[in-house]
């Protein structure tokens, strides 16, 4: 029997240690595909089959080609004396592979290995078992993705009384207040651009040797933006004052904000600024009396740039994504599609149905639709996905769900208290809402 098993040619011994041999199991998630690779040698054949796989799940890049078959060389050249030809590999070398290629496969093993039909190299038959990430929560690929790029500033302190805002801070307060505007609106996909450090560290650990390769699978999933929010705080600060109520000639101590912020919504593909605007925010302890008579320069600093962001935000938003009403709960209670921290209880919207659609004459493109007004609606409840409003003025027969809603500013405006006049006081002080 020894003496028939050493006579059998070299060539079937080479297919049966092939169909023994290179099964390496991973537990975890993942596709399977049976896969074929052509090339001159049993392992390239081999290797050619592998980088097939990947392609047809994930797609694969050139740099990442060159790095696997430079890895698979170097791993099965390496294999103590066992013949390359069989395509022997230990564990450790098969682990190797693996976390080289930033677990691109999580397992294979080869079907068979034949010369072509053709005579010319060999033909490898291969069963890879690629990982996959199952995204968490809603899939991004049903919002559109925004990033908002950290706010530049003009580099200057800007002056809260006794409390100086360095250029950073005033940019994180503008960033991280829009990051949240955006992300409780609910239409965006939010991308992180600022925590890349921490991002790293975390990346570091799911390639590290004590991470299951099932996690390496996390890997490649990060996403590109479809918009990019930029903008530039210009100016900001805070003053006090002591005036005259003009209702009733009543003198008393009070403060004023103000902001000003430039702000671009740029389409990444192509660098088209979408939108652009400039942003003013005025504040002061008559239209804001729930920050106080003297108002907290901190407290007054962080609703100043609260402000701004939601500002912007609605700006966004009414471009691109309106407030629609989308259900009639009777008694002159209305569902509107957006909640969280852009909407107050009490703000006021007016409402309005589509009308003729209008295109430009030049460009021949859509400049949307014609709004009629119908309806004014005041916010009495306010959910993270959802507003509840009362209708306050209009037909409810021409609301109807889709009917468009747009902040009311002008009625709110009517509803404050009147800024005092402080012409010829406090130094002659004259403020810009006199």
């Amino acid at each position: 029997m020894r003496k028939h098993m050493a006579e059998l040619p070299h060539k079937k011994i080479l297919l049966v240690a092939i169909a023994l041999v290179l099964a390496i199991v991973n537990q975890g998630f993942g596709e399977f595909r049976n896969v074929s690779g052509y090339g001159i040698t049993p392992k390239e054949a081999v290797l050619n089959g592998l980088i097939e796989a990947i392609r047809q799940v994930k797609g694969v890049e050139v740099e990442v080609e060159e790095k696997l078959k430079s890895n698979f060389s170097e791993t099965t050249n390496s294999n103590d004396g066992v013949r390359e030809d069989r395509l022997v590999l230990k564990e450790q070398q098969s682990s190797d592979i693996f976390s080289k290629t930033n677990g691109a496969i999580s397992s294979y093993k080869v079907l068979s290995v034949h010369k072509s039909s053709e005579g010319l190299g060999h033909e490898a038959h291969l069963e890879v078992k690629i990982p996959d990430y199952e995204m968490v929560g809603l899939s991004p690929e049903n919002r559109r993705r925004l990033a908002v790029m950290p706010f530049r500033t003009n580099g200057q302190t800007y002056i809260f009384e006794d409390i100086l805002v360095s250029p950073n801070e005033a940019s994180r307060k503008v960033t991280q207040g829009l990051v949240t505007q955006f992300t409780q609106s609910r239409r965006f996909a939010v991308l992180d651009r600022e925590f890349v450090e921490e991002f790293m560290a975390e990346k570091n650990i799911i390639i590290s040797p004590d991470a299951p390769i099932e996690e390496q699978a996390k890997l490649g999933n990060v996403l590109g933006v479809d918009y990019m929010v930029v903008g530039t705080v210009n100016d900001a600060g805070y003053e006090r004052y002591v005036g005259e109520l003009k209702l009733t000639g009543q003198i008393q101590p009070g403060w004023y904000t103000h902001a000003t912020v430039d702000y671009r919504i740029i389409l990444m593909a192509t660098r088209q600024v979408k939108w652009a605007n400039t942003v003013r925010i005025e504040m002061s302890s008559q239209d804001t009396p729930e920050l106080g008579q003297y108002g907290d320069p901190q407290q007054v600093r962080d609703a100043l740039f609260e402000k701004v962001a939601q500002k912007i935000a609605e700006e966004t938003l009414s471009n691109i994504y309106p407030v629609l009403v989308v259900s009639s709960l009777g008694n002159g209670t209305y569902v509107l599609n957006q909640g969280g921290a852009g909407i107050k209880i009490g703000e006021l919207f007016d409402v309005f149905a589509h009308g003729k659609k209008i295109i430009d004459p030049y460009t021949k493109e859509s400049l949307g639709y014609t709004e009629d007004w119908i309806a004014l609606l005041e916010v009495i409840r306010v959910t993270p996905k959802l507003t509840y409003a009362q209708l306050i003025e209009g037909d409810p027969s021409n609301l109807t769900d889709g009917s468009i809603c747009r902040k009311n500013t002008t009625e709110m405006e009517q509803r404050s208290v009147h800024a005092p006049n402080t012409t010829g006081m406090n130094k002659g002080v004259k403020l810009p809402f006199d």
